[in-house]
């Protein structure tokens, strides 16, 4: 039998003949006449959507099996779609195993959402904007595993932050412009700038250019991050610069109670 693979999207095996442009085209031919006349299996794997739709000649052979391995369309069979938007690309739904994944038990949710809640958690599935809903992602981005695998999502949260950019206004829209700018530095600010409510604003700021994560435009902007204790990870990254202020705040303690005496 000669299985012939159309659609795919990425190789997930050494195994078979794997066509990637036409050049491949004619030595494909060649294999499976020679598997035919041997009486042998073979499978082919298109990787080019147009080579797709070279072997049309071949599709009432009964020694010819054709399966659609497009990922594309198998998610839409998946989430119960006729249509799967373009940013969603086969590469991504190969790279994040989406066809691994359960179906929704909601149909009617869209492939955007589902992707980003069943990869990164339900902050990811917001509908609507706001204060709230920012402070949760400052913490869910501090803590989450999230950042070793941000290219894989990176074009997908580029497009969930554009929306919640379009339904907001005023200085909610600020700070989701931002987020979508750069997402990492934007909730290490937000994060340092509202948590660390002891330290003088100036002693934030310089703590913040050091790191690159200082954003003036959005200082004026109180986000109520509910988290009783500096997260671990920022704590090792600010530790030292947090010792050198408690221990200034200590030597001036000293000198006025030096001088009073």
């Amino acid at each position: 039998m000669i299985t012939i693979h159309i659609g795919c999207a990425s190789p997930l095996s050494d195994l078979g003949l794997h066509i990637y442009e036409p050049k491949d085209y004619i030595h494909a031919r060649i294999k499976i006449l020679e598997h035919i006349s041997q009486n042998s299996d073979l499978e082919i794997f298109i990787f080019d959507r147009v080579i797709d739709t070279w072997f049309w000649d071949l599709e009432n052979e009964t020694y010819v099996n054709f399966v659609n391995d497009n990922p594309t369309d198998s998610l839409k069979t998946k989430l119960n779609k006729n249509h799967i938007p373009e940013f969603i690309t086969p590469k991504i739904i190969a790279e994040l195993e989406l066809l691994n994944e359960p179906s929704p038990l909601d149909s009617s949710v869209d492939p955007l959402t589902w992707i980003l809640t069943t990869k990164l958690g339900d902050v990811w599935g917001e509908s609507k904007p706001s204060y709230d809903h920012v402070a949760t992602l400052v913490t869910w981005g501090i803590d989450h595993e999230f950042w070793k695998q941000k290219a894989l999502y990176e074009s997908l949260i580029e497009e969930k932050l554009s929306i919640w950019m379009k339904d907001s206004t005023g200085n909610l829209h600020l700070l989701y412009k931002y987020l979508k700018r750069d997402l990492k530095h934007t909730l290490y600010f937000l994060y340092v700038w509202n948590v660390l409510t002891v330290y003088e604003e100036d002693f934030k700021e310089r703590l913040l250019k050091d790191k690159g994560w200082f954003i003036s435009e959005l200082v004026d902007i109180n986000v109520d991050i509910s988290v009783a204790n500096i997260s671990p990870k920022i704590d090792e990254s600010l530790k030292n610069n947090l010792y050198i202020y408690w221990n200034r705040i200590l030597l001036e303690k000293f000198e006025d109670l030096n001088n009073e005496s």
